[in-house]
């Protein structure tokens, strides 16, 4: 909580999505302790808040503010939901679910970090939270979502978020 406390801080939003498998389960808001709750509380009266259902928490209806939806579509064009789609029925998506990782040999070290994985119509996005792990994005849950030689991977560092071609990952 206290990383997402400190980017809505820094960045001061209107809006936050949230995209799906917010708790571990579908009673995992129960589990709570009530600061989490208060602070949480706090957040989604501050900032419009959308939680998108996911395969963890599939009907996210937890008292803890903000809207509860399946997915969003913006503008006609951009769909925001937990998983990908094989086949867009959009221009554009932006999904989580997947908790990609990825791996390239830089300076002569395999580096492994999560990732942003992304071309000109799809983007996924690593777990925020810190109990998910990092599925590396050659694994076969990627395959056919997209085309090699046109996405990148966006690793995330410390202080930056460096930017490679799928045909550096290992």
């Amino acid at each position: 909580m206290t990383a997402l406390e400190q980017v809505i801080a820094e960045t001061s939003p209107s809006l936050l999505y949230l995209l799906g498998d917010s708790f571990h389960d579908v009673h995992g808001h129960t589990h709570l302790e009530p600061d989490i709750v208060t602070r949480l509380r706090h957040l989604t009266d501050r900032v419009e808040t959308i939680w998108i259902s996911g395969n963890h928490d599939p009907n996210p209806k937890h008292g803890l503010g903000g809207e509860c939806v399946g997915e969003v579509v913006l503008a006609e064009i951009l769909t925001l939901r937990h998983e990908p789609t094989r086949h867009l029925r959009n221009a554009f998506e932006i999904s989580g679910h997947l908790h990609p990782g990825a791996g390239v040999v830089q300076r002569g070290h395999m580096v492994r970090a999560k990732c942003i994985i992304a071309d000109e119509r799809r983007v996924i996005l690593p777990a925020f939270g810190a109990y998910t792990g990092a599925l590396s994005v050659t694994s076969r849950a990627f395959h056919g979502l997209f085309e090699p030689d046109e996405a990148s991977i966006f690793m995330l560092a410390r202080e930056k978020i460096y930017r490679f071609p799928m045909s550096r990952v290992s």
